[in-house]
């Protein structure tokens, strides 16, 4: 690496990672009672990132672990003097057995409380505990010995989709966790979520991903069935299906303390949890990969680091609430899986822990790797206090992270407390007992710790080459734009047919016949031969005016028929595409008893149309209050089409719209984005939408009869034309 500094050559990352999956038949942590593990899903481990450099050591470690309790965080820093180590534990609900009650946490309580805390209670198991700590020393042990020269990268994502904050107002004006889905009582989440996802990546020389360390904030009780690292493992699936399977993915937990997968307001069936954690995993995992890919790694950035150490209040429990809590739980009538039996346990071995210790050490550390700072706390944090970190820290990326160096419960907002407050996460219990606001000073204290650190600047890629030109593949304007009007543009001026060209199937682009010809401003097809006459450019998006009278002559096959034309809009390909008549379009129908209807006038391209109407045989029929239906050829009849229309010359029926032969009609065609609707004489008489087309040029038909046009024009559309062919579309 020729551009890396001598100093910068001494800077060196590693990974590792090793194994603490529990065996089965371990107890499930997280839970109030005792439950057990069955099964294996995937397995859980303690993965380690090792950062060196100026001499500044530190290392980064993630643990597929419901909690790391500090006792055992103080035992593996013992083994590395020298070294800052920063311990986060996932909060997988599917782990290995390090908690909620300690080994000989209740050694000095009387009898009946050890049979609570360790006969009843979820408790940590001092073997797995070891095993832990063993595990956590060889991992930092690999992950500083493999460490080596490398190009270190930074960037984030967002991923919000499938989180979700699971506390609630309500009517009443408390808060409520998980109120469940179809509560009549919900009236809005009682905080906010935060998506985002922060990665550090170390690249070898060729650039290739060695490791990476992911924030995110996500409860981790997807719990697939069995021994689990929860959603994670879905997570380390997805980065390493982009990268590698030797990569190693750290990851440290955000403040998630109020978010997890589920969503209250979701009325549809539950996911099992497996489809839960592949779907978080998987949703963070692709966000990851998505940074990862997008970074611009460059050389090792200066390490700096910085701890507050200080003594944390408990809510401490009235002698009459601790009474009561020891009466139920001595009444045998009340079921010891209840709420109220839970609870009541729990606030008598608070009390027991209150004899012992009545207040709480916190530590929080901050680390600052370059343009990134780990700042760390030891509770199940709430969103919201993270989200007040990150607006205030000056790094560009801020990754808080819970329930790391130690475990202290959940660590609410203040409001939680207050008088819309309520839940699960600020009720008293030997786990979650610190005094309100715990939570407003850890922030204020960690904010005050990361403005003791300087920030390096965001690596950027090198400026390129100066500028000479521009590529000439790509230096040319729109190939055949369609014009969107911004004025009115008078297509036929009265004069001539400067705007068009005329095309019929028998002369081509000749007229011997003299089927178009102009007099007196008046144009006048006559009809003779199949064709039209065809705009010069292509247009998108206009309110087209055109207003016609019918003549008194009609042709060949069609002399005794309906008298029959039309405007066709959006045509497109070669002159004659359509029976080697018109362009292939769509169509706004001219026809005696008919003028209005849609046709999709379509052959060798794919063309749609669709309506809201009625189906009456094989005939739809335009109706706002309809059904949708779609056409990829033939006719949507306006929504009056005589039901007995004949194809007769001089054909009306009794709710016409279309005046009498002789008498002006001004036709009208909205064209708006993929909507179409078509005016006559000021009504509404139909409509389309999702056309497949929408843009193209305009035509007026030569159909064996004789019509009359005045006037050929284009306005551009107003807020009311776009809500009228709204109006015409589903909604």
């Amino acid at each position: 690496m020729p551009f890396l500094t001598h100093a910068q050559e001494a800077s060196k990352a590693g990974f590792a990672e090793s194994d603490i999956t529990p065996a089965i038949g371990s107890e499930i942590p997280g839970n109030y009672r005792k439950q057990f593990h069955k099964t294996l899903h995937d397995p859980c481990k303690v993965r380690a990132a090792y950062f060196e450099s100026a001499g500044k050591q530190v290392c980064l470690v993630g643990l597929d672990a419901l909690m790391i309790p500090r006792h055992l965080v103080e035992k593996i820093r013992a083994r590395f003097p020298g070294v800052d180590i920063m311990l986060g534990a996932s909060h997988s609900h599917s782990s290995g057995p390090v908690g909620m009650v300690q080994p000989g946490e209740y050694d000095h309580a009387s009898k009946e409380i050890q049979d609570l805390a360790y006969n009843q209670s979820s408790a940590a198991d001092a073997k797995y505990l070891k095993l832990v700590e063993d595990q956590t020393v060889q991992a930092i042990e690999a992950a500083r010995r493999n460490s080596r020269t490398s190009l270190w990268g930074f960037g984030a994502g967002k991923e919000d989709a499938a989180i979700f904050n699971r506390r609630f107002l309500m009517k009443n004006g408390l808060a409520v966790t998980h109120p469940r889905p179809g509560n009549p009582d919900i009236v809005k989440p009682a905080g906010p979520v935060d998506g985002t996802v922060t990665v550090l990546g170390v690249f070898n020389e060729s650039k290739q991903l060695t490791g990476c360390v992911v924030n995110y904030s996500c409860h981790a009780t997807t719990s697939p069935r069995g021994i689990s690292a929860n959603w994670i493992y879905f997570m380390e699936r997805a980065i390493r299906g982009a990268f590698g399977d030797g990569v190693v993915v750290v990851f440290l937990q955000g403040f998630s303390g109020d978010v997890t997968q589920v969503d209250n307001l979701d009325l549809t069936e539950t996911p099992t949890g497996v489809d839960y954690a592949r779907l978080v995993g998987g949703r963070v995992g692709a966000e990851a990969v998505k940074v990862l890919l997008s970074m611009n790694p460059g050389p090792p950035q200066p390490i700096t680091t910085a701890v507050k150490e200080y003594v944390e209040g408990r809510r401490i429990p009235g002698q009459d609430r601790v009474a009561k809590a020891k009466a139920t739980i001595a009444n045998a009538s009340i079921n010891q899986s209840s709420a109220e039996w839970v609870f009541a346990k729990e606030i008598v071995l608070l009390d027991a822990q209150l004899s012992k210790q009545r207040a709480m050490p916190i530590e929080l550390q901050a680390i600052a790797i370059g343009p990134a700072v780990y700042v760390a706390a030891p509770g199940e944090m709430f969103v919201e206090l993270g989200l007040e970190i990150r607006k205030a820290s000056k790094f560009s990326f801020t990754n808080p992270v819970s329930l790391a160096n130690g475990c202290v419960g959940y660590v609410p907002t203040l409001s939680a407390f207050g008088e819309q407050g309520g839940g699960y996460e600020q009720r008293l219990s030997s786990y979650t007992n610190l005094v309100p606001d715990a939570g407003p000073r850890m922030v204020r204290e960690s904010i005050r710790l990361i403005s003791t650190l300087t920030p390096s600047p965001v690596s950027r890629r090198a400026n390129g080459a100066a500028f000479t030109s521009a590529w000439d593949y790509g230096n040319v304007g729109p190939d055949n734009p369609a014009i969107t009007p911004k004025s009115p543009i008078i297509l036929f001026n009265g004069r001539d047919l400067t705007n068009f060209y005329h095309y019929t199937r028998e002369s081509k682009l000749e007229d011997p016949n003299k089927v178009f010809t102009i007099a007196n401003g008046l144009l006048r097809i006559s009809g003779q031969e199949w064709g039209g006459i065809t705009t010069n450019e292509m247009y998108r998006d206009y309110r087209l005016v055109v207003e016609w009278r019918w003549g008194q002559k009609a042709w060949n096959e069609r002399e005794k028929k309906a008298r029959d034309s039309g405007i066709l809009i959006h045509g497109h390909g070669p002159d004659g595409g359509y029976n080697g008549i018109w362009l292939e379009s769509i169509e706004s129908q001219i026809i005696e008893g008919g003028s209005g209807d849609i046709l999709v006038v379509a052959k060798n391209t794919p063309m749609s149309a669709s309506c809201l109407c009625n189906m009456e045989g094989k005939e739809m029929y335009y109706d706002p209050q309809g059904t949708t239906m779609t056409r990829t050829s033939g006719r949507i009849n306006w929504y009056g089409r005589s039901r007995e229309w004949k194809d007769e010359f001089g054909f009306r029926s009794k709710n016409e719209v279309e005046k009498p032969v002789g008498q002006w009609n001004r036709h009208e065609v909205i064209a708006a984005g993929d909507r179409m609707v078509n005016l006559l004489n000021g009504k509404v008489v139909s409509g389309a939408f999702d056309l497949s087309h929408t843009q193209g040029k305009i035509q007026v038909q030569s159909e064996l009869a004789e019509i009359f046009v005045r006037r050929i024009e284009l306005l551009p559309l107003k807020d009311a034309d776009w809500k009228m062919a709204e109006s015409v579309s589903a909604k």
